[in-house]
């Protein structure tokens, strides 16, 4: 696979920063371009990959910037990947959607995550990113 799709591209996914939480979607730029190289994504459920869950507080900035840089990658990827801009725009109404939902449960720390990652993949949506 990597002699076909080649290295993994670290322009994605976490970088270094004042608090190493920047960046996402290096995964899913990995296997989009294994896709496009011809190969097959199969789903295997004894395969497990578990993220800690967390529950970002209101005032949690370095969540709240963890957020935006996810959006802001989720849009280059798909801009990248050559997804329709609506299809970009859409994902970005239903962060926004799941903000509103949060905050009228009562979660207002996960409603302003979901709202800062809506707020990157629309900015995301209008930078120019160079070829790679």
């Amino acid at each position: 696979l990597v002699d076909s799709v080649g290295q993994w591209d670290e322009s994605f996914g976490p970088r270094p920063g004042p608090d190493g939480t920047a960046g996402a979607s290096d995964e899913s730029e990995y296997l989009l371009r294994a896709v496009a190289a011809g190969f097959a994504i199969a789903y295997e459920p004894s395969i497990r990959i578990v993220h800690d869950d967390f529950t970002p507080s209101f005032g949690d900035s370095t969540s709240m910037r963890k957020a935006y840089s996810y959006g802001l990658d989720h849009s280059r990827l798909l801009k990248q990947t050559g997804f329709s801009p609506w299809y970009a725009g859409w994902r970005s109404l239903q962060l926004v959607a799941a903000a509103a939902l949060f905050f009228a449960r009562g979660d207002p720390g996960r409603a302003r995550f979901y709202a800062a990652m809506a707020r990157g993949r629309f900015l995301g949506l209008l930078r120019y990113y160079p070829a790679s």
